[in-house]
């Protein structure tokens, strides 16, 4: 963060963890040394750590041992008295036609564009050449209850688009993921799932974790869309 964020693009504002208790991270440390690195690498605003008390004294413990210099500390507190001050002077500021504008600039929009473009991870490359793809072709859209996934009708991209292509769709609620055995299909896999951040990860079952592993390693995995809503 501090060499491409700040150094290389500018940025200058203030940088704030996402939710330290989530099962991605947790799993890279205790949760001390998590939020110790995560000042390191330049962050301002620590998101939400497993444990609190743990995390002040484990931050103390690296800046007395010169672990983390003092000086982070004290650039990371002048960016949040900052931001404080900045939402302080404008407490009933409305937005104006200009401020709207900048939520949709192309210069912007086309900075994200190359973002998400040069940090995704592939197996393969994207996207997909369908002319060589060999019939059948599967649609697995994995969900945690059928009737409560707002958004996924059958008008949803998700569904329409691979039906366009010949695929076709199964759509499966996890605990018939327990159960399913896919057949030698080429397969797309969707998931969607109702995530909570205080649980830690999206819940899949050991069984549903299986059989998407086993996707992957007997290569009838195409691709992976994993769409997790947070509640």
């Amino acid at each position: 963060m501090t060499g491409q964020l700040r150094d290389r693009l500018g940025f200058q504002g203030l940088i704030v963890t996402d939710a330290l208790l989530m099962g991605g991270i947790t799993q890279c440390g205790s949760p001390g040394e998590v939020c110790v690195r995560a000042l390191a690498a330049g962050a301002d605003m620590l998101l939400m750590p497993v444990d609190l008390p743990g995390a002040i004294a484990a931050i103390v413990a690296a800046v007395q041992s010169g672990q983390l210099p003092e000086a982070r500390i004290q650039s990371a507190l002048a960016r949040v008295k900052a931001a404080k001050a900045k939402v302080a002077r404008q407490p009933e500021a409305a937005l104006t036609a200009a401020d709207l504008a900048t939520f949709d600039d192309p210069s912007s929009n086309a900075t994200v564009a190359a973002i998400l473009q040069a940090s995704q991870r592939q197996h393969g490359r994207l996207p997909l050449s369908l002319p060589t793809l060999q019939p059948p072709r599967l649609n697995l859209v994995a969900v945690g209850n059928r009737f409560n996934c707002p958004g996924l009708d059958i008008a949803a991209p998700a569904l329409a688009v691979p039906r366009r292509h010949g695929f076709e769709t199964h759509l499966c609620e996890q605990a018939q993921l327990d159960c399913w055995q896919p057949p030698a299909s080429q397969v797309l896999l969707q998931i969607f799932m109702r995530g909570d951040p205080f649980r830690g990860s999206a819940s899949l079952s050991p069984a549903a974790q299986d059989l998407f592993k086993r996707l992957l390693t007997e290569g009838q995995l195409l691709a992976i869309a994993p769409m997790v809503v947070l509640i």
